[in-house]
């Protein structure tokens, strides 16, 4: 009987065989231990890709959402305004669209003594005083960052009320990306609203 004899990688041990680590094995554990590794790396720099992306996502919306909001303070602001009489030209000239305030002319021009604009009279003062009455009345600086009236609040043409409201929106996250808006992004909005007096007589007046 031909006893055959034992592979190099084989020993024969109580009448089994068994492997004997190699060269080949040894470097197949490292390549999978080196291949777990780059997994790893590689699961971290999606998560903090992704991160990124939404923490980027994150500010433009908070950015977004406080410019709307500052837009509709703006708008409110602007409509209160808008009826705030100027009460000299008021005492002066009477309501406008009344006889005394046209001389008997319909319309008016606030050019020309003794007439007046077709919207109610408005200055600069006026309109000034009332968004600031207004601002302070809703509460907005607790809402709103450094929130300040522009310097073009006024009145440019004695009738219509222009509101600008500046203040600064501030980020939830910060990285990277929008380090350099660290201190907040600045937020300028402006809004304008005019009324209209109705002088016509009860039983003729029409909704506007």
């Amino acid at each position: 009987m031909v006893r055959r004899a034992a592979r190099p990688w084989q020993r024969v041990r109580r009448g089994r065989l068994r492997q004997v680590p190699g060269r080949s094995t040894r470097a197949a554990r490292a390549a999978g231990r080196d291949d777990e590794g780059q997994v790893l790396l590689l699961t971290l720099l999606y998560a903090l890709v992704a991160f990124a992306l939404v923490a980027v996502v994150t500010d433009v919306t908070s950015v977004h959402l406080q410019r709307n909001r500052l837009t509709a303070l703006a708008d409110a602001a602007a409509l209160d305004a808008a009826d705030g009489l100027d009460a000299g030209y008021l005492y002066q000239d009477g309501l406008p669209g009344s006889d005394a305030a046209t001389g008997g002319r319909a319309g008016g021009d606030r050019s020309v003594p003794g007439t007046a604009p077709a919207g109610l009279p408005l200055s600069d003062a006026t309109v000034r005083a009332s968004v600031l009455s207004h601002l302070a009345d809703a509460g907005a600086e607790a809402t709103f960052t450094d929130l300040a009236v522009g310097a073009t609040t006024g009145s440019p043409d004695g009738r219509t009320a222009q509101v600008t409201l500046v203040a600064v929106a501030r980020l939830p996250i910060l990285t990277t990306v929008t380090s350099r808006w660290w201190s907040g992004v600045p937020l300028r909005v402006t809004s304008r609203a005019r009324a209209r007096p109705d002088t016509a007589p009860a039983g003729e007046r029409t909704v506007r």
